[in-house]
C-alpha cells in the first residue's frame, strides 16, 4: 500500500477505513481498538495527516439495541502535505446517519468562511538579520515630542509595518527545501572518507547553517512546544502535522442549547457572544449596603502595605520582560517577547520609562490594552461552545507591566487568601481545564 501511495502525488483518500484510532472515536463495545497502531504506522510513514471535519463525531452505527449500540467514527480523510498545500481551507462535513449504517460524509476544498484578516505578528527569524537591525535602530532612534508611553506605541507600530513591508520583500530569499538540504549533507558525509573530504563536509555544513537557524526560528515560533528536529533538521511529517493542527483550530460548527447544529457565520457568532455575554454577566442582586468593613476580609499590615506602595523600579521592568518565554504569542501589536529580549540594549530606556509611567501614575494608554480572545478547545472534539475556554493575548508591555504587579503581590497574597482558593495555586487546575495562574 506505502509503495502504492508513494505513485500518486499529490494524493487525498476518503471513505470508509474500517479502523478506529482513538478511544473518542468509538462509544460502546469493546475498549480495546484492534489494529489502531499499524495502522497509525502506516499513515505517518507515508505520511498522511487528517483533514478536520465539522458535524457529527460518529459516522458508523450497527443500531442495535441500547446494550448491544456501538458507534464509531470510520469514515475519514487523510491526505499527503503537497495535497493540504494545494488545498489548504479543505475540509470535512459528516452528515447525519439516516437510512444507512455509514453516514455521507462530503469533502471541501473550498474555505468555508473568509478568513478573518489578522494584524501581523512579527517574525522571530528576520530578527537577526542586519538590514532589520539597521531598520529597527533606525526608526527607534528617531526623535518624538510624545509622552514616553504614546512615543513607545507609535515606535512599535512604525517598525511593525516596515519589517512587515520588508519580510513580504524578502522572504522566498530564506524558504529552504529541506528535502534537498538533507540529501546533500548525506552525500557529503558519505565522500568524507579523509581529512580532506571531511573538511569539505563540514564546510558544506557551515554555509547552511544560517539559513536552517532562520527557518528552525519560523517553525519553532509558530508550532510554540509542539516543535521537534528529526536528525537536526525539520521532516514533512511535522509541515503537515503543523498546518493540520492549523485547521484543526477553526470552528466549522457547534450544537447550540437545543442540539441543532449551527454552521453559518452570523449563527456561530451569535451562539458564542451569547453565551459568554451569558456566562459573565452576574446574577447576584446587590444588596446596596453591604460595605467592605461588614466583610470577613483578611487585611494587610502596615509593612505590607507599604511594601505594596513602594514605587517600582527599572529593575523590576527588566525582569519581567526577561522572564518571558521568547516565542509566547503576541497580543495586538504583533510584537513576541522576543523582541524586547534582543533589542533591549536599544529600546530599554523608552520601554522602562513608559511601563513605570503607567505603573507609578496609573495612566494606561488605551492600545496597550487592546486584547485578542482566543477560544481553546477544553476536550479532543468540541461541538459545543461550553467546550471551549476564552484565554486573552495581550500585548507583551501591558503583559509585562501586570507581572510587575503580580511579582509584587505574590509576597503577601497567602495572608489574605483562603485555603480553598486553589485558583492562586500554580498548576493546582490544570488537571480540570481551569486557568493555570501563575506569578
Amino acid at each position: 500500500m506505502k509503495a502504492l501511495c508513494s505513485s500518486y502525488s499529490p494524493l487525498c483518500m476518503i471513505g470508509d477505513f474500517n479502523q478506529v484510532e482513538h478511544h473518542y472515536d468509538k462509544l460502546g463495545g469493546s475498549s480495546n481498538i484492534t489494529g489502531w497502531k499499524s495502522f497509525l504506522d502506516w499513515r505517518i510513514n507515508i505520511p498522511l495527516s487528517e483533514l478536520p471535519y465539522s458535524g457529527p463525531n460518529f459516522t458508523w452505527a450497527n443500531k442495535r439495541n441500547s446494550s448491544s449500540l456501538i458507534l464509531e467514527r470510520l469514515d475519514r480523510c487523510y491526505a499527503s502535505q503537497d495535497w493540504n498545500l494545494l488545498f489548504p481551507d479543505a475540509y470535512l462535513k459528516n452528515l447525519n446517519l439516516f437510512l444507512s449504517d455509514h453516514a455521507p460524509i462530503v469533502l471541501s476544498t473550498s474555505a468555508k468562511v473568509k478568513k478573518p484578516k489578522r494584524p501581523y505578528r512579527v517574525d522571530n527569524w528576520c530578527l537577526e538579520l542586519p538590514a532589520i537591525q539597521a531598520l529597527i535602530s533606525s526608526i527607534w532612534n528617531s526623535s518624538s515630542l510624545c509622552n514616553a508611553a504614546t512615543s513607545v506605541s507609535l515606535k512599535l507600530a512604525k517598525i511593525r509595518s516596515a519589517i512587515l513591508k520588508w519580510v513580504l520583500e524578502n522572504r522566498h530569499h530564506f524558504m529552504l527545501d529541506w528535502s534537498l538540504i538533507s540529501k546533500d549533507l548525506s552525500v557529503s558525509a558519505a565522500l568524507a572518507q579523509d581529512s580532506s573530504s571531511a573538511f569539505d563536509h563540514i564546510t558544506n555544513i557551515r554555509s547552511i547553517e544560517h539559513d536552517v537557524y532562520i527557518q528552525h526560528s519560523f517553525w519553532k515560533q509558530r508550532a510554540k512546544s509542539e516543535f521537534r528536529f528529526n536528525d537536526g533538521l525539520p521532516t514533512s511529517y511535522f509541515f503537515s502535522r503543523s498546518k493540520a493542527r492549523e485547521k484543526r483550530l477553526r470552528i466549522f460548527a457547534l450544537k447550540d442549547d437545543m442540539g441543532n447544529w449551527i454552521s453559518s457565520d452570523m449563527d456561530l457568532s451569535n451562539l458564542i457572544v451569547s453565551h459568554f455575554t451569558c456566562l459573565f454577566t452576574s446574577s447576584t442582586q446587590s444588596t446596596g449596603s453591604l460595605t467592605l468593613q461588614d466583610l470577613s476580609i483578611p487585611q494587610l499590615d502596615g509593612f505590607q502595605q507599604d511594601y505594596l506602595s513602594r514605587p517600582f523600579s527599572a529593575s523590576d521592568v527588566e525582569y519581567a520582560f526577561f522572564s518571558m518565554k521568547p516565542n509566547k504569542s503576541p497580543g495586538p501589536d504583533g510584537f513576541p517577547p522576543r523582541f524586547y529580549q534582543l533589542f533591549w540594549g536599544l529600546i530599554k530606556e523608552d520601554i522602562t520609562s513608559a511601563v513605570l509611567s503607567f505603573l507609578n501614575s496609573g495612566i494606561l494608554p488605551p492600545a496597550w490594552n487592546n486584547t485578542h480572545v482566543v477560544l481553546i478547545p477544553k476536550v479532543e472534539l468540541p461541538e459545543m461552545i461550553s467546550q471551549f475556554r476564552p484565554i486573552s493575548l495581550c500585548n507583551v508591555i501591558y503583559r509585562a507591566a501586570s507581572k510587575c504587579i503580580a511579582l509584587r503581590l505574590k509576597k503577601v497574597i497567602d495572608g489574605i487568601i483562603g485555603q480553598n482558593q486553589n485558583a492562586f495555586v500554580p498548576d493546582a487546575n490544570r488537571d480540570w481545564g481551569f486557568r493555570d495562574t501563575r506569578f
